[in-house]
């Protein structure tokens, strides 16, 4: 690629029609911008293969090589999307939908046999590309490719593989995967912030640290001098105690009184929680 852009060359002995000639032929054959969304896109289909997932020329047929789908899909004329199944794995399919955005691209992947369940990402195109001697914004090079690489493969592949994992019952080594009675045990002896941290990771252990019966722990362990009243759920009757100490602590240092009453506070507990952004919100994080 970078011989093609040192070949063309454009000095002062070229005449000026032919410069406007050249470059209209390169903008139309080359496409610099496609040339890199084509490219990134061919990255991703290699990290994908990379970590146990068998490119699909179509949902339910054979596996097809890297370069002969980007072939078909460029005689097609279809967007940068492809079908993926784990290794081992063949009762979920992943399509993996990759969009351009001006100067981002947005990277979509949907497990389709379970209740359609989407990772997202976006990356800015520029940042991966070097274009070198190139008056034409033609790519040279890859850059930070390693950068690339990790976050695709946090962003994407890691919740993917787990999700699909955790589907058939197959305990995985990351976090996400281990048994709810296993995340239960660590994340009771989590403090506060790192809990809500940690709900924000992935939609199962959003929905995990949701579950009411983990609050009854988190109310006897950070309240330990509160008893539950009334029908409402323990994380509504966290929330409540926790606003109302709040709103306490508040008072306090508005009287700059010397001495804190921390018998209730939970762990780690600051005026600028994040938590208290959700009670303000009246709704979990």
């Amino acid at each position: 690629m970078e011989t093609i852009s040192k070949e063309w060359d454009i000095n002062e002995e070229t005449p000026l029609q032919f410069q406007e000639t050249v470059n209209t032929l390169i903008e139309m054959l080359i496409k610099p911008e496609c040339l890199k969304q084509d490219l990134l896109f061919s990255l991703l289909l290699v990290l994908m293969k990379e970590n146990d997932f068998r490119l699909l020329k179509e949902i339910g047929n054979d596996t097809i090589s890297i370069v002969e789908y980007i072939v078909l899909m460029k005689r097609c004329k279809t967007i940068h999307e492809a079908v993926f199944l784990l290794k081992g794995y063949e009762n979920i399919t992943v399509k993996l939908i990759m969009s351009p955005m001006h100067d981002v691209i947005l990277i979509n992947a949907t497990l389709l046999e379970i209740r359609a369940e989407t990772y997202s990402t976006c990356f800015p195109i520029s940042r991966y590309f070097i274009s070198r001697g190139s008056a034409f914004n033609v790519p040279t090079s890859f850059a930070n490719i390693d950068e690339f690489s990790i976050l695709f493969k946090d962003k994407i592949i890691a919740p993917i593989k787990n999700t699909i994992l955790n589907y058939n019952s197959t305990p995985g080594c990351a976090l996400c995967g281990l048994p709810v009675d296993i995340l239960h045990l660590i994340l009771i002896r989590l403090p506060l912030k790192d809990v809500l941290n940690l709900s924000e990771s992935c939609k199962r252990i959003n929905g995990i640290v949701n579950e009411d019966c983990l609050w009854s722990h988190f109310y006897g362990r950070d309240f330990p001098g509160k008893h539950k009243c009334g029908e409402k759920g323990w994380r509504d009757m966290y929330k409540e105690v926790y606003s109302q100490k709040l709103k306490e602590e508040r008072e306090r240092e508005m009287l700059n009184t010397e001495e804190r009453d921390d018998r209730f506070m939970p762990r780690n507990f600051t005026a600028n929680s994040r938590w208290e952004v959700s009670i303000s919100n009246c709704e979990m994080l």
